[in-house]
């Protein structure tokens, strides 16, 4: 299954020979967190995040913020909507996906109001 797809006796999702599962992650606390073998995270703390280290092409995160915190949009690591950063609030969420190597492009969001 290294080249993707589902692997149908476990019903895993994987992505270039990483696994993705239903397990909700907490990201760490740090500006450039982990997104290494999972898809789905919730934030983890307060500092604004600028990227999303160890993700590979064709992989999608889905984040719901547990409190207030800033994904830094600067258009090289992190690229989001209207070009602006995203102040997310408890409740928000963010989708990303990784077209090209090391850029993430937001490609859906949902505000709480």
């Amino acid at each position: 299954m290294a080249t993707g797809g589902v692997d149908w006796t476990t019903g895993d999702q994987v992505v270039k020979g990483r696994f993705r599962n239903a397990d909700v992650t907490t990201l760490d606390d740090t500006g450039t967190p982990t997104v290494a073998e999972n898809n789905l995270f919730v934030t983890g703390g307060t500092t604004t995040i600028t990227d999303f280290d160890d993700g590979v092409i064709g992989q999608k995160i889905m984040i719901l913020a547990a409190h207030t915190v800033t994904i830094e949009h600067d258009g090289s690591d992190i690229c989001l909507s209207a070009n602006t950063d995203f102040d997310m609030e408890a409740g928000d969420t963010l989708t990303l996906c990784m077209f090209t190597d090391q850029v993430w492009h937001e490609i859906a969001r949902m505000e709480i109001p």
